[in-house]
Protein backbone atom coordinates (compact mmCIF):
# COMPACT_ATOMS: atom_id res chain seq x y z
CA UNK A 1 0.00 0.00 0.00
CA UNK A 2 2.46 2.25 0.87
CA UNK A 3 4.74 1.64 -2.63
CA UNK A 4 0.80 2.21 -4.37
CA UNK A 5 0.64 5.32 -2.11
CA UNK A 6 4.17 6.92 -3.18
CA UNK A 7 3.98 5.85 -6.51
CA UNK A 8 0.58 7.67 -6.89
CA UNK A 9 2.38 11.09 -5.22
CA UNK A 10 4.89 10.70 -7.98
CA UNK A 11 2.79 10.33 -11.05
CA UNK A 12 0.62 13.46 -9.64
CA UNK A 13 3.71 15.66 -9.45
CA UNK A 14 4.87 14.12 -12.87
CA UNK A 15 1.36 15.42 -14.54
CA UNK A 16 1.22 18.67 -12.43
CA UNK A 17 4.72 19.74 -13.80
CA UNK A 18 4.07 18.71 -16.89
CA UNK A 19 1.33 20.90 -17.20
CA UNK A 20 3.04 23.91 -15.14
CA UNK A 21 5.35 24.00 -18.03
CA UNK A 22 5.03 26.89 -20.03
CA UNK A 23 5.30 26.46 -23.98
CA UNK A 24 8.93 27.59 -25.70
CA UNK A 25 8.26 30.92 -27.21
CA UNK A 26 8.77 30.92 -30.85
CA UNK A 27 12.62 33.03 -32.03
CA UNK A 28 11.69 36.43 -32.90
CA UNK A 29 13.54 37.67 -36.27
CA UNK A 30 16.23 39.90 -35.68
CA UNK A 31 17.25 40.94 -39.41
CA UNK A 32 17.39 39.37 -43.01
CA UNK A 33 19.10 40.09 -46.44
CA UNK A 34 17.68 39.64 -49.48
CA UNK A 35 17.47 40.69 -53.52
CA UNK A 36 15.11 42.52 -55.41
CA UNK A 37 13.89 43.45 -58.33
CA UNK A 38 11.15 45.81 -60.13
CA UNK A 39 10.23 46.83 -63.82
CA UNK A 40 7.57 48.68 -64.22
CA UNK A 41 6.47 52.25 -66.20
CA UNK A 42 9.08 55.31 -65.83
CA UNK A 43 8.19 58.76 -67.24
CA UNK A 44 9.34 62.35 -66.13
CA UNK A 45 6.82 65.67 -64.59
CA UNK A 46 7.61 68.83 -65.79
CA UNK A 47 7.10 72.02 -63.16
CA UNK A 48 7.23 75.17 -64.05
CA UNK A 49 7.85 78.69 -61.91
CA UNK A 50 5.73 81.21 -61.37
CA UNK A 51 7.29 83.86 -63.61
CA UNK A 52 8.26 81.23 -66.43
CA UNK A 53 7.85 83.03 -69.66
CA UNK A 54 5.22 82.23 -72.05
CA UNK A 55 8.51 80.51 -74.53
CA UNK A 56 8.74 78.12 -71.70
CA UNK A 57 5.16 77.28 -71.54
CA UNK A 58 5.11 76.54 -74.89
CA UNK A 59 8.06 75.00 -74.52
CA UNK A 60 6.78 72.63 -72.01
CA UNK A 61 3.94 72.18 -74.33
CA UNK A 62 5.65 70.74 -77.03
CA UNK A 63 7.48 68.50 -74.69
CA UNK A 64 4.57 67.15 -73.05
CA UNK A 65 3.28 66.10 -76.82
CA UNK A 66 6.47 64.81 -78.31
CA UNK A 67 7.23 62.69 -75.23
CA UNK A 68 6.25 59.11 -73.85
CA UNK A 69 7.18 56.75 -71.06
CA UNK A 70 9.66 53.76 -71.57
CA UNK A 71 9.98 50.28 -69.47
CA UNK A 72 12.50 51.24 -65.95
CA UNK A 73 13.93 48.98 -63.31
CA UNK A 74 15.42 48.67 -60.40
CA UNK A 75 17.67 45.90 -58.57
CA UNK A 76 19.46 45.72 -55.71
CA UNK A 77 20.65 44.34 -52.57
CA UNK A 78 18.46 44.69 -49.10
CA UNK A 79 18.84 44.43 -45.51
CA UNK A 80 15.88 44.53 -43.01
CA UNK A 81 16.14 45.26 -39.36
CA UNK A 82 13.24 43.95 -37.32
CA UNK A 83 12.95 46.69 -34.79
CA UNK A 84 9.30 45.40 -33.58
CA UNK A 85 6.84 43.11 -34.21
CA UNK A 86 5.13 46.07 -36.70
CA UNK A 87 8.08 48.00 -37.71
CA UNK A 88 10.58 47.14 -40.02
CA UNK A 89 13.54 49.28 -40.56
CA UNK A 90 14.75 48.74 -44.38
CA UNK A 91 18.23 50.31 -46.31
CA UNK A 92 20.41 48.35 -49.14
CA UNK A 93 21.70 49.18 -52.61
CA UNK A 94 20.10 49.54 -55.68
CA UNK A 95 21.08 50.31 -59.38
CA UNK A 96 18.18 52.10 -61.24
CA UNK A 97 17.27 52.80 -64.92
CA UNK A 98 14.54 55.67 -65.62
CA UNK A 99 13.83 58.15 -68.12
CA UNK A 100 11.70 58.87 -71.04
CA UNK A 101 10.97 58.30 -74.65
CA UNK A 102 10.82 60.99 -77.69
CA UNK A 103 7.77 59.72 -79.63
CA UNK A 104 8.28 58.59 -83.63
CA UNK A 105 8.81 61.41 -85.57
CA UNK A 106 8.90 61.90 -89.27
CA UNK A 107 12.40 62.93 -90.76
CA UNK A 108 12.85 65.07 -93.95
CA UNK A 109 15.95 65.96 -96.07
CA UNK A 110 17.74 69.24 -95.21
CA UNK A 111 16.22 71.10 -98.42
CA UNK A 112 12.56 70.50 -96.90
CA UNK A 113 11.23 67.70 -99.42
CA UNK A 114 7.37 66.71 -98.42
CA UNK A 115 7.98 63.41 -98.08
CA UNK A 116 9.62 61.88 -94.95
CA UNK A 117 12.31 59.93 -95.84
CA UNK A 118 12.12 57.53 -92.38
CA UNK A 119 11.10 58.07 -88.71
CA UNK A 120 12.81 58.36 -85.52
CA UNK A 121 12.93 57.81 -82.19
CA UNK A 122 15.21 58.64 -79.42
CA UNK A 123 15.24 56.95 -75.67
CA UNK A 124 16.69 58.65 -72.75
CA UNK A 125 18.33 56.71 -70.04
CA UNK A 126 19.17 57.27 -66.72
CA UNK A 127 20.89 54.89 -64.32
CA UNK A 128 21.54 55.91 -60.95
CA UNK A 129 23.33 53.82 -57.92
CA UNK A 130 20.82 54.86 -54.60
CA UNK A 131 20.82 53.80 -51.17
CA UNK A 132 17.17 54.00 -49.71
CA UNK A 133 16.06 53.84 -46.24
CA UNK A 134 12.26 52.59 -45.52
CA UNK A 135 10.00 52.09 -42.67
CA UNK A 136 7.42 48.98 -42.97
CA UNK A 137 4.18 48.92 -40.80
CA UNK A 138 3.39 45.59 -41.01
CA UNK A 139 -0.98 45.17 -41.15
CA UNK A 140 -0.86 41.59 -40.87
CA UNK A 141 1.82 39.17 -39.28
CA UNK A 142 3.56 35.90 -40.30
CA UNK A 143 3.24 33.54 -42.14
CA UNK A 144 1.63 36.24 -44.45
CA UNK A 145 2.77 39.69 -44.04
CA UNK A 146 0.74 42.79 -45.01
CA UNK A 147 2.58 45.66 -45.08
CA UNK A 148 2.56 49.76 -46.06
CA UNK A 149 6.13 51.36 -46.31
CA UNK A 150 6.93 54.89 -46.52
CA UNK A 151 10.36 56.53 -47.18
CA UNK A 152 13.44 58.26 -49.05
CA UNK A 153 16.30 57.62 -51.49
CA UNK A 154 19.47 58.93 -51.91
CA UNK A 155 20.56 58.90 -55.90
CA UNK A 156 23.60 59.12 -57.51
CA UNK A 157 24.01 59.63 -61.34
CA UNK A 158 26.39 57.02 -62.57
CA UNK A 159 25.26 58.23 -66.42
CA UNK A 160 22.95 59.92 -68.88
CA UNK A 161 22.68 58.24 -72.52
CA UNK A 162 20.35 59.36 -75.65
CA UNK A 163 20.51 56.43 -78.09
CA UNK A 164 18.80 57.48 -81.78
CA UNK A 165 16.93 54.60 -83.66
CA UNK A 166 16.16 55.46 -86.79
CA UNK A 167 13.91 53.39 -89.66
CA UNK A 168 14.14 54.44 -93.50
CA UNK A 169 11.42 54.46 -95.83
CA UNK A 170 13.84 51.65 -97.65
CA UNK A 171 13.76 49.14 -94.54
CA UNK A 172 17.27 50.09 -93.54
CA UNK A 173 17.75 50.79 -89.29
CA UNK A 174 20.41 53.02 -87.80
CA UNK A 175 20.98 53.83 -84.28
CA UNK A 176 23.21 56.34 -82.09
CA UNK A 177 24.31 56.60 -78.35
CA UNK A 178 25.52 59.94 -76.88
CA UNK A 179 26.42 61.06 -73.29
CA UNK A 180 24.29 63.26 -72.28
CA UNK A 181 25.37 63.94 -69.00
CA UNK A 182 25.11 67.88 -68.95
CA UNK A 183 23.05 70.11 -67.10
CA UNK A 184 22.14 67.10 -65.03
CA UNK A 185 22.79 67.10 -60.98
CA UNK A 186 24.90 64.29 -59.70
CA UNK A 187 22.86 63.42 -56.40
CA UNK A 188 19.38 64.21 -55.93
CA UNK A 189 16.74 62.55 -53.89
CA UNK A 190 13.11 60.56 -54.48
CA UNK A 191 10.58 59.40 -52.06
CA UNK A 192 9.02 56.14 -52.64
CA UNK A 193 5.70 54.34 -50.80
CA UNK A 194 4.61 51.16 -51.36
CA UNK A 195 2.23 48.38 -50.57
CA UNK A 196 3.34 44.47 -49.85
CA UNK A 197 2.67 41.21 -49.01
CA UNK A 198 5.73 38.80 -47.89
CA UNK A 199 4.93 34.83 -47.75
CA UNK A 200 7.24 33.43 -44.94
CA UNK A 201 8.58 29.55 -45.48
CA UNK A 202 11.12 27.03 -43.99
CA UNK A 203 11.07 29.23 -41.14
CA UNK A 204 14.15 31.62 -43.23
CA UNK A 205 12.79 32.44 -45.90
CA UNK A 206 10.54 35.03 -47.16
CA UNK A 207 9.10 35.87 -50.79
CA UNK A 208 7.66 39.62 -51.55
CA UNK A 209 5.68 41.55 -53.88
CA UNK A 210 5.45 45.12 -53.71
CA UNK A 211 4.00 47.79 -55.96
CA UNK A 212 5.78 50.58 -55.89
CA UNK A 213 5.69 54.11 -56.83
CA UNK A 214 8.91 56.53 -56.64
CA UNK A 215 9.09 60.06 -57.52
CA UNK A 216 11.99 62.48 -57.47
CA UNK A 217 12.02 65.56 -54.55
CA UNK A 218 14.75 67.25 -55.97
CA UNK A 219 14.67 68.04 -59.47
CA UNK A 220 17.44 66.44 -61.86
CA UNK A 221 18.55 69.44 -63.45
CA UNK A 222 18.81 73.57 -63.45
CA UNK A 223 16.95 75.94 -65.37
CA UNK A 224 13.44 77.58 -65.09
CA UNK A 225 11.83 74.12 -65.72
CA UNK A 226 12.40 71.71 -63.50
CA UNK A 227 12.00 67.92 -63.97
CA UNK A 228 11.44 64.99 -61.93
CA UNK A 229 11.94 61.60 -62.88
CA UNK A 230 8.83 58.85 -61.37
CA UNK A 231 8.11 55.34 -62.12
CA UNK A 232 5.52 52.87 -60.64
CA UNK A 233 6.18 48.98 -60.97
CA UNK A 234 5.97 45.81 -59.05
CA UNK A 235 8.65 44.95 -56.86
CA UNK A 236 9.78 41.27 -56.23
CA UNK A 237 11.88 40.30 -53.63
CA UNK A 238 13.58 37.04 -51.84
CA UNK A 239 14.95 37.41 -48.08
CA UNK A 240 17.08 34.81 -45.92
CA UNK A 241 15.68 35.77 -41.95
CA UNK A 242 18.46 35.22 -38.74
CA UNK A 243 17.01 34.63 -36.00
Amino acid sequence: MRFLHFFTVVLTLCITTAFAQEEPKPEKPKFALGVNFSSGYAYRFIWLSKDASSFTHKVKELFDDTEEGKFGYTTGLNFSWFAAKRLTIESGIWFSNKGFDLKWVDLTTATGEPDPIGKAKVHYSLAYLSVPLKLNFNILTSPLTLFVSAGITADYLLYSKNKIFVVYTDGHTDSHTSDSREGLKDLTMSAIGSVGLEYTFLKHFRVRFEPTYMMNIIKIGSGDAGTWLWSVGGNVGMYYVFY
